[in-house]
């Protein structure tokens, strides 16, 4: 492997029917001396051309007017060589289903077409990504559970405690799992998936349908009751947690000028810190350190904190930076993330019996 001053250079497929969208992503590769294009292509001739060719270490794949190429093409890249790929769409919500398809089969990130190309700052976040996923280490899923494992049941008659969860990059199908884990008339979960809009709302429907769980977008001062999953809206304001009458609620708050990330899962965290035991804080994998800072604050309050591991996370960005701050008191494989919120669950509600 050919190597940088940076570290190795990663190798990228583009698979296209648009030469002048393939033209974009080959001009982002350019200005990035960690990355190289092995190989472009088009949708008819990408699986003997990335099949039965040399491995890339990431792969482009643009939607185009005929999504289902793409995906049985991930589906292709998934079950035989386990090659992470990066969906490239446009801002509209013509692919929104196919995209949020893509994620949940195994995409690992999901680019969008800038309306100005040329931006620097865009092409620099698009090329980082690019490598982020070129990097990231594929695993087959897995439905093992650790030992002596099993799912508690949840107790009635106590305050019940309320779960918080954050993701980034590959949150999609890490989001899927363990809701799909979680006892379905168990506590209220609010969710920060740094997701674009339209597409946030399209992963929410799909969840809605899959799920016994009633799966929607959080509302302002709307309570969250048992058996109740809802996502932050991407709507330019911060989602926060407050306890009104007795009963959970979700706030919204102005972001501010400094903020990295709106919604932001620093903010969700830092704000349910105040409720101490009551809070079960969740970190799954994604991109940067966004929940980090939060998380350290509900971990010193004294409510119980959940990060993934690095060996099942796409990227172990967010979990990493609250683990190395301390703040994660158990870090588990995906696989077992939901049980161990579950546990978390029955544990505070035992202890609760006890007062």
């Amino acid at each position: 492997m050919l190597k940088t001053p940076f570290g190795p250079v990663r190798q990228i497929a583009i698979v296209d029917d648009a030469p002048h969208l393939r033209a974009w992503v080959r001009a982002i590769l350019r200005e990035h001396p960690q990355l190289n294009l092995l190989v472009e292509t088009n949708h008819a001739e990408a699986p003997q051309a990335l099949l039965a060719g040399g491995r890339p270490d990431a792969v482009v794949v643009v939607l185009d007017d005929a999504p289902q190429r793409s995906l049985n093409l991930l589906r292709q890249l998934m079950v035989q060589k386990l090659t992470p790929v990066v969906l490239c769409v446009g801002s509209g919500r013509e692919h929104c289903k196919a995209t949020i398809a893509a994620l949940s089969k195994g995409a690992v990130d999901c680019i969008f077409c800038p309306v100005d190309p040329r931006d620097p700052i865009v092409k620099q976040d698009i090329g980082h990504r690019l490598w982020i996923a070129a990097k990231s280490q594929l695993r087959r899923p897995s439905r093992t559970d650790l030992p002596g494992m099993s799912k508690p049941q949840i107790q009635d008659g106590f305050s019940c405690p309320l779960i918080l969860m954050g993701a980034s990059t590959g949150g999609v199908t890490a989001l899927e799992r363990v809701l799909t884990d979680l006892h379905p008339q168990g506590p209220a979960a609010l969710i920060v998936q740094h997701m674009p809009a339209t597409y946030l709302t399209s992963f929410v429907e799909m969840l809605n349908r899959q799920l016994p769980q009633d799966v929607a977008l959080a509302t302002e001062n709307s309570p969250l009751e048992h058996g109740q999953i809802r996502f932050a809206p991407s709507n330019g304001l911060h989602s926060e947690i407050c306890r009104i009458k007795g009963k959970w609620t979700c706030r919204f708050s102005n972001a501010r000028e400094t903020d990295l990330h709106c919604p932001s899962v620093d903010r969700l965290f830092a704000s349910a810190a105040v409720y101490h035991s009551d809070m079960i804080a969740v970190i799954l994998t994604g991109l940067g350190r966004d929940g980090a800072n939060g998380m350290h604050q509900v971990h010193l309050a004294g409510g119980r904190t959940i990060g993934q591991d690095e060996a099942s996370s796409v990227v172990y960005g967010m979990p990493r930076a609250a683990w190395d701050l301390g703040a994660v008191d158990r870090q588990v494989p995906l696989r077992n993330v939901g049980y161990a919120i579950n546990l978390a669950v029955a544990q505070h509600n035992e202890n609760q019996g006890r007062i």
